[in-house]
Formats: structure tokens, sequence, C-alpha cells
């Protein structure tokens, strides 16, 4: 979940501080952050560096397959690579906005890697 954007201002000679959060009526929420680990089996090494050169450092669309009417809009950073015995690790790092959004984004899905990627757009198979 976001957390809100909270605002609260310390009064001098007064217990405790005020809080504006809600002053302007309506709360206001900080960005999502998604982290994901994604795995590779097999002949993984091409895959890896493909999904890697596709999405890092880009702001996609994410679409969640248990979730696949909805979705995020955020930068995707690959925070790692561990190559472990007979598969690989990647840990990912999503700054998202704070709400998803109704999906009317048709997804390329290319069956490859834990999670299939299009220009524009990221579908993670969960």
């Amino acid at each position: 979940m976001p957390t809100a954007q909270t605002n609260f201002v310390p009064v001098p000679g007064h217990d405790g501080s005020l809080d504006l959060t809600e002053a302007f009526d309506a709360i206001r929420f900080n960005d999502r952050i998604i982290l994901l680990t994604l795995y590779a089996t097999g002949e993984y090494d091409a895959r890896v560096s493909a999904f890697v050169n596709a999405v890092h450092g880009k702001r996609m669309q994410i679409v969640f397959s248990k979730d696949p009417d909805y979705y995020y809009t955020g930068r995707v950073d690959v925070t790692s690579i561990s190559k472990r015995d007979g598969y690989c690790e990647i840990a990912i790092t999503i700054t998202a906005e704070p709400f998803k959004m109704d999906s009317l984004v048709f997804c390329i899905y290319f069956g490859k890697i834990c999670a299939d990627y299009s220009l524009n757009a990221l579908t993670f198979c969960i």
C-alpha cells in the first residue's frame, strides 16, 4: 500500500503537533514501491540479458496475472542479478504511481523468464 503524505507541524507551547494532512480536503499518497524476485532456469544467460536490456530504467505499465484487469505505472530498476547453481535470481524494484488503474492495455505475452515484456508493458505471472 502507498503511504499517505502527512504534514505534522510542531506548535511552540503546544503538546503534540498540528496535523495538516487533510487541510485541503484530500489525502495525497506517496509512490508505491513494488519489490519482485524473478527466477530464470535452464539456458538463461541470453534471456536474462534481453530482459534486463528491455526493462531496466524504463517507465512501464505493469500487469500482474492474478489481477489482469488493472495495471500499475512505474519505473523499473533491476537491482541485482545473482547466478545460483542451476538458476538465476533477478531482483527488481518498481517505483510506481500510488494507485492501480483499470487495464485497457493489451500486453504481449512472450512466455519467457517468469516476466513477459513488450515495449511499454510488463506482465508478471504470479
